[in-house]
């Protein structure tokens, strides 16, 4: 999957109107613009296609085997520039998008040095406590599947300390 074309992605996404997601978990909008967080609409469809084409956007990945776009209204939640998740505002289903040849990702939310450090299950959860303790360091292991994620955090941290 291009870089390139998840990259502009994220970067499109992050301008759409999220007032509904918003409204209804009491987010502050402040903090969600500052994650990136965003919607994707047929505006960021119709964009990409006509920087990279329908072919490039089909061998990235962003279309379903009905040539359906996977992530048309949904709440884009991205964990760097180029990698991000899908919520749906409707039912709340996640749609992740996995890189070729890379695991999923840990949603990490930088605070302060020397901060605070939260460790919860999903994107929202780590959302939250930002909104709750804007200063500290969140990790989310990317919701119940990423029980690899949560081991390997333990088996490093009794490397170091041992």
């Amino acid at each position: 999957m291009s870089k390139e074309v998840r990259t502009k992605f994220i970067e499109l996404c992050s301008k759409e109107d999220i007032i509904d997601w918003v409204e209804e978990r009491v987010f502050d909008t402040k903090i969600l613009k500052e994650l990136k967080i965003g919607k994707c609409t047929l505006d960021v469809f119709t964009t990409l296609n006509e920087l990279f084409g329908s072919e490039k956007l089909k061998s990235a990945g962003f279309y379903d085997k009905n040539n359906r776009s996977k992530y048309h209204n949904r709440i884009i939640i991205p964990s760097g520039t180029d990698y991000f998740s899908a919520r749906s505002n409707l039912n709340n289903k996640y749609k992740n998008l996995f890189p070729k040849g890379l695991k999923k990702r840990i949603y990490f939310i930088q605070g302060k040095i020397n901060e605070d450090c939260y460790l919860v299950e999903g994107e929202t959860d780590a959302i939250r406590i930002k909104h709750e303790y804007p200063n500290s360091n969140i990790i989310s292991i990317g919701g119940s599947k990423g029980q690899e994620i949560l081991h390997d955090v333990v088996k490093k941290t009794i490397e170091v300390n041992a």
